[in-house]
């Protein structure tokens, strides 16, 4: 085999190795969550809105998409439900006991893409109403608010 040869190879390994990197931590955070968690009851009216925002359609995320959001643009500024999944993963999660701050952020990026994909938008926002993510605007006085509020 050339020289030349090889070094294609090497790259095309490289490339695939680089291109499954994303899938394989995907797997360890979901096989390091002891357990997954339940959604909330879903409340008689369907349209759960949390913070004045509209529910919107949940994207579905994978690891690819998750990754890309990562470099591209901030995840919590394309859509409600990502936030609130988010935002759900990390309080199941905070209720496990975890090891050390790469498996929890790692767990929480898993568990994030597994519940957008296992739930519906209406279920995201209802847990995420359920565990107190919408706040009170009233109890907020305005000299107080922070740019997100």
């Amino acid at each position: 085999m050339s020289t030349s040869a090889k070094a294609w190879t090497s790259l095309l390994l490289l490339a695939v190795l680089v291109g499954a990197l994303p899938g394989v931590l995907y797997l360890l955070g979901l096989a390091s969550i002891q357990a997954m968690p339940l959604p909330a009851a879903v409340p008689k009216s369907p349209q759960v809105v949390c913070d004045g925002e509209p529910l919107e359609p949940v994207a579905r995320l994978d690891p690819w998409r998750f990754t890309a959001a990562l470099f591209i643009a901030p995840l919590g500024q394309d859509v409600l439900a990502h936030r609130q999944a988010s935002w759900v993963a990390a309080r199941h999660l905070l209720r496990e006991r975890r090891g050390g701050m790469v498996s929890w952020h790692l767990a929480n990026a898993a568990l994030t893409i597994w519940i957008t994909r296992h739930w519906s938008a209406t279920q995201i926002a209802a847990t995420a109403h359920a565990e107190h993510y919408c706040r009170d605007r009233i109890a907020v006085p305005n000299s107080l608010r922070t740019p997100r509020d």
